[in-house]
């Protein structure tokens, strides 16, 4: 019999012996197993055997509550705003740690022996959920040991790592893409901020790493990211990468508040290509970053010229590194408009009537600020390598994150 099976019997057999439902949640309020009911269930319940998920109002209220540090089974009031009957909370722990809790309807007039044998089926419960929990672990670790060695740029590691995957069958298809998620931001945020986001991370891990028909999910959670490597035909469409990104950015944000991106990589077709894909999503998580104009997630297929920029964008940049004729642009007054103007001027191949438009000019003022831009940088619009010149440096400042830097600081030249 398994774990499954030993803790739904054990909650049957309570709820039978005591004419009331049963539920079982884990720390974060998430169903775990229900008993059939006795005419005691709630609006809350019934959502239960209707499949929905509760309420995150009800989630919200009852972990605030702070019942992680209950001992002992306590009585909640109701809560009818919320749609909630009188329920005794009866905490899971197994050597004193927490692993979920017990939940019984209306249970103000239970006997003693009636307690005390909740009480024993709770530790039972707990053995069940404790062994689930090591079994989740030594999973959680195998899986995130073998995402490293995929994503590794050691060809004997990813085959090792590949083979293992096939071998064992937790994957069946050899079709693979990789996913990237960090924060917008890890500036500002002090040692608990950054726990709640690893604990997030983490969460939205576990949730996603379910097996599909035809491949799986496999997780790596860091303290400021997380690395998912997708596996089958269906995960590795982009339509179906988009929504599980967006499935744990709003899931990291509604936990911590905290604002994430998302890199896609391409999908390939062997496992051995996972370390290409996994590039790829840093690389395009590192553009969600930089370049806002993309949003949150970012494909590596729908970069363009920065999927070029990318491999040439230095982890320090330092301005002198940029083609002159660009810095000397930037530093002279009005240096933001006039980027902005020459950027649009090129990213519009030149079209003086769609750049007017997109820059809300007049087109004599447009020919003015084009005409400025030669001055100051040197450059000659009308040629072609000029052109490329300033249009990949001013994408390249983009993508290094250096652009804010060339238009901070004019100087009091003409």
């Amino acid at each position: 019999m398994s774990d499954v099976e030993g803790l739904q019997r054990l909650v049957d057999a309570l709820a039978e012996r005591l004419q009331r439902s049963i539920a079982i949640d884990d720390t974060q309020i998430t169903f775990i197993s229900v008993s059939r009911h006795f005419g005691d269930e709630d609006d809350t319940r019934v959502q239960f055997l209707l499949g929905r998920k509760v309420d995150a109002n009800i989630t919200d209220w009852v972990l605030s509550l702070g019942l992680e540090r209950l001992e002992t089974p306590y009585k909640l009031a109701a809560n009818p705003e919320l749609g909630l009957s009188p329920r005794l909370c009866v905490p899971i722990r197994y050597a004193g740690l927490l692993l979920g809790y017990m939940w019984l309807i209306d249970a103000h007039n239970l006997i003693p022996n009636e307690m005390n044998d909740v009480v024993t089926t709770a530790e039972a419960i707990g053995l069940i959920l404790y062994r689930r929990e090591l079994a989740h672990e030594r999973r959680r670790t195998r899986v995130e040991g073998i995402v490293r060695e995929l994503v590794s740029s050691q060809p004997a590691a990813r085959a090792r790592a590949a083979d293992e995957l096939l071998d064992g069958g937790t994957v069946r298809s050899r079709r693979v893409a990789a996913i990237v998620i960090r924060p917008a931001t890890t500036q500002d945020q002090d040692d608990a901020a950054q726990d709640r986001l690893e604990k997030a991370l983490a969460s939205a891990a576990a949730r996603v790493s379910a097996t599909d028909p035809d491949g799986a999910v496999l997780a790596l959670s860091q303290r400021h990211r997380l690395v998912l490597i997708l596996t089958g035909r269906r995960m590795t469409q982009p339509d179906e990468m988009t929504a599980l990104a967006d499935v744990v950015l709003k899931s990291v944000a509604a936990e911590t508040g905290t604002r994430c991106l998302a890199g896609l990589g391409a999908a390939h077709d062997e496992l051995l290509d996972a370390n290409v894909s996994y590039d790829q999503a840093v690389a395009a998580a590192r553009a969600a970053q930089f370049l806002p104009g993309f949003g949150d997630i970012v494909s590596w297929d729908g970069m363009g010229i920065y999927a070029l920029l990318v491999n040439f964008a230095p982890q320090n940049p330092e301005l002198q590194a940029y083609p002159v004729q660009l810095l000397k642009l930037s530093r002279r007054k009005n240096s933001q408009v006039l980027l902005h103007t020459a950027e649009t001027f090129l990213d519009l191949a030149g079209d003086i009537q769609a750049t007017a438009s997109a820059l809300h000019v007049h087109r004599t003022t447009l020919y003015q600020r084009l005409a400025r831009i030669e001055q100051l940088s040197g450059l000659d619009m009308s040629r072609g390598n000029d052109r490329l010149t300033l249009h990949l440096g001013i994408k390249l400042a983009h993508l290094t994150g250096v652009y804010d830097q060339l238009v901070s600081g004019p100087d009091s030249g003409p």
